[in-house]
């Protein structure tokens, strides 16, 4: 009876700990919007944004392949990404138009 039991408890806690989702991703930019979209103000450290080669004064355009020019259309690309998940920013540096790919952390 003991060993069955043991077997039913982690049989339950591999379903268990499979059937969570994954955690949502810390995106950890810091900006405002501008005419052609979303411009850096400043990124936080070891969040999602920080694995890409934006700077300050970069503007975002495109998140994904969708157009941002507000700060809600940006969040709601953002908001259910998750760690893992990939993101693809395209941005405007110094009047270039540019591309960047990274996975989402949390």
């Amino acid at each position: 009876m003991k060993q069955l039991f043991s077997a039913s408890v982690l049989f339950l806690l591999t379903i268990t700990a499979n059937a969570q989702p994954a955690r949502k991703a810390i995106i950890g930019l810091i900006g405002k919007p501008v005419e052609k979209g979303i411009r850096v103000d400043s990124i936080l450290p070891n969040s999602t944004f920080a694995t890409l080669p934006l700077q300050k004064e970069d503007v975002i355009t495109a998140l994904n392949g969708k157009a941002v020019a507000t700060m809600e259309q940006y969040g709601a690309i953002v908001s259910p990404l998750r760690a893992g998940d990939v993101l693809t920013v395209q941005y405007i540096r110094s009047g270039k138009e540019k591309t960047a790919t990274t996975k989402a952390v949390m």
